[in-house]
């Protein structure tokens, strides 16, 4: 989004000068922001429609486009809407019995790469005999 300029920058119209109101300024329009989004999300979770609409007139407010992803997205996680990615492992319905565990026993794992080894080589052996004729 190219049309967003930062108000702390000094070549922004009144400078430095104006620094003090303009933080203020953005500090309720990020509050405002955040309330809206909360509101937003009384209804249930964000579709990609909604949460596009929210970071557009949060960049209306003044408020950085990664910034006003970042709020939305804090705002969900903490109304309990944050998407799988962003929770514990605890709350992840994935199982996990297809994960091989870091912690096996040192000798197991010569015998996994031994295995691996035999499998590269009858792999070769077969080329060999299939591509040599």
């Amino acid at each position: 989004m190219g049309g967003y300029r930062d108000p702390d920058s000094h070549d922004f119209a009144g400078g430095a000068a104006n620094n003090d109101g303009s933080r203020r300024q953005r500090t309720i329009n990020r509050t405002i922001f955040r309330e809206m989004t909360r509101t937003e999300l009384e209804n249930g979770p964000l579709s990609w429609l909604r949460r596009r609409t929210l970071v557009r007139f949060g960049i209306r407010l003044g408020i950085d486009p990664f910034e006003a992803r970042l709020i939305v997205r804090a705002v969900e996680y903490e109304c309990g809407h944050a998407p799988r990615a962003a929770m514990d492992e605890s709350d992840s319905p994935i199982s996990t019995e297809f994960i091989a565990d870091a912690r096996t026993d040192p000798d197991d794992r010569i015998g996994q790469w031994m295995a691996g080894i035999a499998v590269v080589i009858a792999l070769s052996i077969g080329l060999g005999f299939i591509f040599g004729q």
